[in-house]
């Protein structure tokens, strides 16, 4: 990114910031660079593994070598408004966003209002959710305005939830008047109070109760399991609305939050949980997510590990032996990779992709 002239006031060093910061979340390798040689850089002192202050003068004078040769990658993009610059880049077939100024790159600039417009085009989680968004419309299609399941599921700290809110959101975006939630996670297997929690578990990184399961059993309570079978998902996905204003003693208070509980037969409903996709869930499912996340990177966002850290294989170790335990077998009793439609790849937390690539 060129910083010509960002810091000839405080708005545009804070835009400049922000898109940074904004990229770091999202995973990227920034590299900042002035294209003007009066601004120099030697006084920037931000530190970070993924920021690299470039202070050669770009584009290299003639037959000089670049300091930094990945510059050249095709998985580069950059952002310049100095006509020199997009000549070689044009030269070296790389891709770039410019603010001022006309297209003579033959294509390769791309015009943007502002560096805010950088941010939609790097946001990887957000298109992802706008493909399902749009996946789940034309699924649904077929089936007329009748009750449609969607089904979004993960290990612990994949951050499932967040992704099944923003997914909600994306659907009424859309244009899907009627999407509701129902958070089945307090009676799932593994689920909050079953020997673990889907916060990541105890301090130990999940030495708990977990463990011992062989992952078949969906439901904490089997008598919960039933209500829920036969209240809810069995009439939902008869096409009829459903209506609950109390629970049964059997039924875990914390879906007194749900109360009274409406469920159109129009709707999308949103259902998550952890270890939702049991066969006999899965079964009544019109659509499902799973987010992936691998046990190595679960285990250092239990233990609050900075990215940028090693850690000790013991702590994964460690983690396989309890909650991680319970969550694979879970996956293999049930086939889980193969048998849902969507896996998303949620290594990175703030860079979404998909790892199964379904049609979308």
């Amino acid at each position: 990114m060129d910083l010509a002239g960002g810091s000839t006031s405080y708005v545009s060093q804070d835009k400049i910031s922000d898109l940074v910061l904004f990229l770091l979340a999202k995973d990227y390798q920034i590299f900042l660079f002035s294209s003007n040689q009066k601004e120099k850089l030697d006084k920037e002192n931000f530190q970070h593994p993924r920021v690299t202050f470039v202070r050669q003068r770009l584009p290299p004078p003639q037959s000089a070598p670049l300091e930094h040769p990945q510059l050249e990658s095709p998985h580069n993009f950059w952002v310049t408004d100095d006509p020199k610059l997009q000549a070689w880049l044009v030269d070296k077939g790389l891709n770039f966003a410019y603010l001022t100024g006309g297209d003579t790159s033959g294509g390769r600039g791309r015009k943007i209002g502002s560096l805010a417009d950088l941010a939609g085009m790097f946001d990887a989680t957000a298109r992802l959710r706008v493909s399902l968004a749009r996946a789940v419309v034309a699924a649904r299609e077929p089936k007329g305005r009748g009750t449609f399941l969607l089904g979004v599921g993960g290990p612990p700290l994949s951050g499932y939830e967040q992704f099944a809110v923003d997914l909600k959101k994306e659907l009424e975006n859309v244009g899907c008047p009627l999407v509701e939630l129902l958070d089945l996670s307090a009676l799932l297997t593994g689920g909050v109070g079953d020997g673990g929690d889907d916060d990541g578990g105890d301090d130990d990184g999940g030495d708990d109760d977990g463990g011992d399961d062989d992952g078949a059993r969906p439901w904490r309570d089997p008598a919960a399991g039933a209500w829920v079978m036969e209240t809810l998902l069995g009439p939902l996905k008869a096409g009829r609305r459903v209506f609950v204003e109390t629970l049964p003693p059997e039924i875990p208070e914390v879906l007194q939050a749900h109360l009274p509980l409406f469920l159109s037969e129009e709707s999308i409903i949103v259902i998550l949980g952890g270890q939702l996709f049991s066969e006999e869930i899965l079964s009544l499912l019109d659509y499902s997510i799973l987010l992936e996340v691998s046990a190595r990177e679960i285990t250092r966002r239990i233990y609050e590990i900075p990215e940028a850290q090693q850690f000790d294989d013991k702590f994964v170790t460690q983690y396989l032996a309890g909650q991680g335990r319970a969550y694979s077998n879970y996956l293999h009793a049930h086939s889980v990779s193969a048998n849902v439609l969507v896996r998303v790849n949620a290594e990175r937390s703030g860079s979404l992709s998909l790892n199964h690539p379904a049609e979308l």
